[in-house]
């Protein structure tokens, strides 16, 4: 029904999006491409409303949820929207050029491109800086500034990577920002009162009470915190008020960007709010061990409690249909007006690394039933109705496989190493199970929720999808962070996968009311974002040629991973032993000068596993000229350590791989040569690459290993 949708003040019809961002390591890089071409194609449809030809309907986004990589973006809008076309930064009307091998694009939110593709890296040998670098192991009396915010310090390394790079990064993605004056006019295509969620996985949990019969405590954890902020102004739109959380009386941690000091206290320990929203990016992402773990300084208020003369919260909401009167709140004891809550957060992607129900709860509409109880309307969803949506960014949509174990394999799942590699996994993955979602999503004619995902191809030719599409995707997630080509092809391809959604997947039925086109005769679904034939979003994005890492930046990195894990080590042994006979035997089996160092092993499996991975993807220029079965060859000798192979058995192998069900073992199936061939190519590698035959072979048949 008509009345059924949003208007904004001058009455013109609202197609409001709730936009969630998945967890993505590296891979933040693609959704920082593909927001920063979603945010200029609704200026540009926005512009063109009530212009000749133009769309009746506005696009206004509602709310904004994230996780790791999806929540540090998520972060990185808020605060780089403050900041366009301010100080000479790029506006909507005057975008960056960013030429890239393959052609040209243009880009409004810099500061985003900036943390993503050209700050962040694991090391750059000529500015001696990245997740590598020893600030946090020299500077041990620096902290990070989280710490600064609380009030605490910490004492040498807290992650195996550094720490205070990421801090540095931030700073200069949101400091320098002026704060608004009442002049300032606000995006419509954002709700005044914008809601950001962003996941974090607290070590120490809140605590939830429920009393049975015969009044026994009954006490739940719960790990999966997130973080709820609401910036009001930063959008010129209508509020959009959220049935949800006014139900919940989650009114978030309020942010208002004309009511603040300038520039504003974004990258300050002091700085209220703003402090804590970027606190709470930087832990977002503050993947297990490798990265630093982050102290959230908070209040029992911010983490769901009821507090204050009118009883609300600044967080807390969760987003299932449950009457929020009689829901159990966080139990913070007798006291707790007078409790600071904090908590060390880890990656938020940990419980819940696609948090799109909190996007949807937040925009869906509702009111109260005869009882007083809030009845949820759930969003429409058939492309005639439909008036809101999610919009999901996942770079990596790819999950588990089914398969039929056998004898052999369940045996081999039944040894207490084998249950403990898997255990975090499963874990991992029932946290982020989701019942709830499995019925809507048999439904194909669902246009309340849609998902952009890497895609790379071209001329109607899929070359990659997911992780395969993307340079990042390699090590997990964790290659993107080796080269910054690798980030600046998937910010790219970021760009031109959004632009090709929006011209053909994020559609609506042209009878759809939404649309205000009683008076059109179309036939063909009209998009529902469209800036617009004359606008400079409308010329297609190429691809990115396929980036390839220099072996010499390769090398130095590997040293530099060395020279960290030697500090590294000293440092965290010296907390647990630094004197006496148990220290000397620590350093020793860590650091020693016969190679069978605990240490060196590290550095020679980190050193394999990038290798086989930047060859295995043709990511790695020295390689670049191989044959796909050529490099899938050297994967497999590489996989195999210092034990040397025949080329008989090096084909054996591969093969067997190729068939097989473990993904990390799993390779690319291509035809590969016979032995008497694969052995004329080994030798040939021999003088070009580490392709080493073993001194026992030179009588007989001939072995090979590859010497990392």
């Amino acid at each position: 029904m008509e009345s059924d949708f949003d208007r904004d003040a001058e009455g013109t019809p609202v197609f409001v999006i709730g936009l969630t961002m998945a967890g993505a390591i590296s891979a933040g890089a693609y959704t920082a491409g593909v927001v920063d071409y979603l945010m200029r194609a609704m200026h540009a449809h926005n512009k063109r409303v009530g212009t000749p030809g133009g769309p009746k309907h506005k696009v206004m986004v509602k709310a904004i949820s994230g996780a790791s990589a999806g929540g540090i973006c998520a972060g990185l809008i808020a605060t780089n929207l403050l900041a366009v076309g301010r100080n000479g930064a790029p506006d909507w009307d005057t975008p960056q050029p960013l030429p890239y091998p393959g052609g040209e694009t243009k880009l409004v939110l810099d500061r985003i491109y900036k943390a993503w593709v050209q700050d962040i890296k694991m090391w750059d040998e000529g500015s001696k800086t990245g997740l590598l670098a020893m600030e946090d192991l020299d500077e041990t009396d620096r902290k990070t500034l989280d710490q600064e915010a609380a009030g605490l310090d910490a004492a040498g390394a807290i992650s195996a990577l550094n720490g205070h790079h990421l801090d540095d990064v931030a700073k200069a993605a949101v400091g320098g920002i002026p704060a608004w004056t009442t002049s300032d006019a606000g995006y419509d295509f954002l709700s005044s009162e914008l809601e950001l969620f962003l996941t974090t996985t607290a070590i120490n949990p809140t605590v939830y009470e429920v009393t049975f019969g015969g009044n026994a405590p009954f006490k739940m954890s719960q790990h999966g915190i997130v973080r709820h902020f609401c910036v009001e102004g930063l959008g010129s739109g209508p509020q959009l008020p959220s049935p949800w959380l006014v139900s919940w009386r989650d009114t978030g941690i309020r942010l208002n960007p004309r009511n603040a000091t300038s520039p504003l206290p974004l990258d300050s320990a002091n700085g209220g709010g703003w402090t804590k929203l970027t606190v709470s990016s930087l832990a977002t992402g503050a993947f297990p061990m490798a990265l630093a773990p982050r102290v959230i300084d908070t209040t029992p208020w911010e983490m769901g409690g009821l507090g204050g003369p009118d009883r609300t919260s600044q967080g807390g909401a969760l987003p299932y249909d449950l009457d929020a009167r009689y829901t159990a709140r966080p139990y913070f004891g007798l006291n707790a007006v007078e409790t600071r809550a904090p908590y060390v957060a880890l990656d938020g992607g940990a419980v819940d690394n696609e948090p799109f129900a909190y996007a949807r709860y937040a925009i869906r509409k509702g009111g109260p039933d005869a009882s007083g109880a809030l009845q949820l309307d759930p969003n429409p969803r058939t492309a005639k109705e439909a008036h809101r949506a999610v919009l999901m960014v996942d770079p990596f949509p790819e999950g588990d496989t089914f398969s039929v174990l056998d004898p052999p394999r369940l045996l081999k799942m039944l040894g207490i190493a084998a249950v403990g590699k898997r255990l975090q996994k499963t874990l991992v993955g029932q946290a982020r199970f989701k019942p709830a979602e499995l019925v809507q999503a048999q439904d194909p004619e669902v246009h309340s929720r849609f998902m952009i995902t890497p895609r790379r191809g071209s001329d109607g030719r899929t070359d990659g999808i997911g992780a395969g599409a993307i340079s990042c995707g390699l090590l997990g997630g964790f290659g993107g962070f080796l080269d910054e080509s690798f980030r600046k092809h998937d910010f790219v391809l970021g760009q031109r996968n959004c632009q090709w959604f929006l011209k053909r997947h994020f559609v609506l039925n042209p009878e759809n009311a939404v649309l205000s086109m009683s008076d059109s005769s179309a036939t063909e679904s009209v998009r529902i974002i469209d800036p617009g034939p004359d606008s400079d979003l409308t010329p297609e994005i190429h691809l990115h040629e396929w980036p390839q890492m220099a072996g010499a930046g390769f090398d130095a990195m590997v040293a530099q991973l060395d020279t960290r894990l030697k500090k590294l080590g000293k440092v965290e042994i010296d907390k647990l032993s630094s004197k006496g006979a148990m220290g000397f035997v620590l350093k020793t089996a860590w650091s020693n000068f016969t190679g069978l160092s605990l240490r060196s092993m590290l550095v020679d499996t980190a050193n394999r596993a990038m290798m086989a991975d930047l060859i295995l993807r043709n990511q790695h220029a020295d390689y670049a000229a191989y044959s796909d079965a050529e490099r899938v060859l050297l994967v497999g000798l590489i996989r195999q350590g210092d034990t040397p192979i025949s080329a008989a058995d090096l084909e054996s192998y591969v093969v067997n791989a190729q068939s097989s069900e473990e993904l990390d073992a799993k390779l690319p199936q291509v035809g590969l040569p016979k032995p008497p061939d694969i052995e004329f190519f080994l030798k040939r590698q021999e003088k070009k690459t580490p392709v080493t035959r073993s001194l026992k072979s030179m009588f007989g048949t001939p072995k090979f290993y590859f010497k990392a």
